[in-house]
């Protein structure tokens, strides 16, 4: 066999092609992951670009109808009590029934009535409960830690259950301009 003598000209050459092929293979890699990396951020973009002309139409749809959200949005605003003093009153009356141990099948707040200095606010409250139970929540609502004036009452009895009443209330709180 013979062997084969590699001149060190010839091998500083092979060196040198070795580091070539060796860069050009780390710069080929390279590239391609800027590449895949670019066309991932391109459909991030038109991902975004698509929600974002989504956003526009629905905007566009609702600026068309602005009218009617407006109007349904003052619905709204009239069907929930908007100030702090009837909130207060609300969850003064809710934790009554609560306590109370009743069934509420209505409690609801009716328009602010201004009297010379001060608000009344009428609230309907229908509930279920024991009788004996009832006449101490009518009794906290006369002597209670809130002013309130029961200006409507019916009691009915309740033929399915008949241990439970029905009682019908309407009555006023009091508040002054200031909670308003």
């Amino acid at each position: 066999m013979k062997k084969i003598q590699i001149s060190p000209r010839d091998l500083v050459m092979l060196c040198v092609l070795a580091l070539g092929l060796i860069v050009f293979i780390f710069l080929a890699v390279n590239q391609w992951m800027q590449f895949t990396k670019a066309v991932e951020d391109l459909k991030l973009e038109e991902e975004r670009s698509e929600l974002l002309s989504q956003d526009k139409e629905y905007l566009q749809q609702l600026m068309e109808k602005e009218d009617v959200l407006l109007e349904r949005m003052a619905y709204l605003e009239k069907m929930m009590p908007g100030d702090k003093g009837t909130i207060k009153l609300i969850d003064y009356l809710n934790e009554l029934l609560v306590i109370g141990n009743f069934h509420a099948l209505q409690l609801d707040t009716l328009e602010l009535v201004e009297a010379e200095g001060y608000y009344a606010v009428p609230v309907k409250i229908v509930f279920e409960g024991e009788y004996e139970r009832i006449m101490l929540f009518l009794k906290e609502l006369r002597y209670g830690s809130r002013p309130i004036k029961i200006v409507e009452f019916i009691l009915s009895r309740n033929d399915a259950q008949p241990s439970r009443v029905q009682c019908e209330v309407l009555a006023h709180g009091f508040m002054d301009g200031i909670e308003k």
